[in-house]
């Protein structure tokens, strides 16, 4: 069986010569080059963030870290390629920084608090609130979420939209 990380260079390796395929073949095909593109490196931006790496150490098998600046640096992409269409994308806009941690199965101390307490002394400076969100695969609704601290404590309810646009994140 092939290791996380091959399995994960292998699918990007894959990704990659599929953009660089699309890109070569036509006009209409490069524009939905440009958006896998723009969705590759949004998620490679999204998995290397500033705690990121600290969360999976602590037990998530997949962290994302996306903030608003990143959200509307993609919707930008998206609304440009569709200007000549004369049509727009409806991509909300992001209140704050939203952390998801991914696991396979309910784990120990793997929660909403915990992931806010963890990104909170890893981000440099930590936002003062941010949302949280923690998917078990297979599971339609998220483990829990939030709007956080970096202490961990927790501040409200994210609202509708914000979960819509990055709960399934990382499923």
């Amino acid at each position: 069986m092939l290791s996380r990380s091959l399995r994960l260079t292998l699918s990007a390796s894959v990704a990659i010569a599929g953009i660089f395929a699309l890109q070569s073949c036509c006009g209409e095909c490069g524009d939905v080059a440009k958006v896998m593109g723009g969705t590759v490196q949004l998620i490679q931006e999204m998995s290397s963030a500033p705690g990121t790496d600290e969360l999976k150490a602590a037990g998530c098998d997949t962290a994302m870290v996306i903030s608003p600046e990143m959200m509307a640096k993609f919707a930008k992409t998206l609304n440009e390629l569709d200007s000549s269409k004369n049509k727009q994308q409806d991509i909300p806009e992001l209140p704050y920084t939203v952390v998801t941690c991914q696991v396979q199965r309910k784990k120990a101390g793997v929660d909403c608090e915990a992931v806010a307490r963890i990104y909170g002394k890893a981000a440099t400076p930590a936002p003062d609130k941010f949302g949280v969100t923690v998917n078990v695969s297979g599971q339609n609704e998220p483990m829990c979420a939030g709007e956080f601290s970096p202490e961990g404590e927790k501040l409200g309810e994210m609202d509708k939209n914000t979960t819509s646009s990055v709960g399934g994140v990382g499923k």
